[in-house]
């Protein structure tokens, strides 16, 4: 297991990664960090937590909109396909989210 520091929303964080997912964990936080930074930007008193939180309810409701749009993350149609890529994200989002927890 690697370690790989984030910043979301001006906090550093250590997240925990399989071999070879440093990159991988790094582009999902930049991503986390542009929601937060939205978020914090709109609304400048919110807890940490709630922006985090934010963070997470606007990328799942992203995640659920293209479950029900049946649309593949390169724009096709091919539902199969969609629903690997999105049980595979889900995976390593949980996978994040038990390394986090861990700290």
């Amino acid at each position: 297991m690697n370690k790989v520091v984030v910043h979301v929303n001006h906090q550093q964080y250590s997240i925990i990664c399989g071999e070879g997912q440093e990159q991988r964990v790094f582009d999902l936080a930049q991503i986390i960090d542009a929601k937060a930074t939205q978020i914090a930007a709109a609304a400048p008193h919110t807890s940490e937590a709630m922006i985090l939180l934010l963070s997470a309810l606007m990328l799942a409701d992203e995640i659920q909109e293209m479950r029900q749009n049946h649309t593949s993350f390169d724009g096709g149609h091919d539902n199969e396909l969609t629903a690997i890529k999105l049980e595979m994200l889900s995976e390593r989002l949980h996978q994040i989210a038990q390394s986090v927890v861990a700290e």
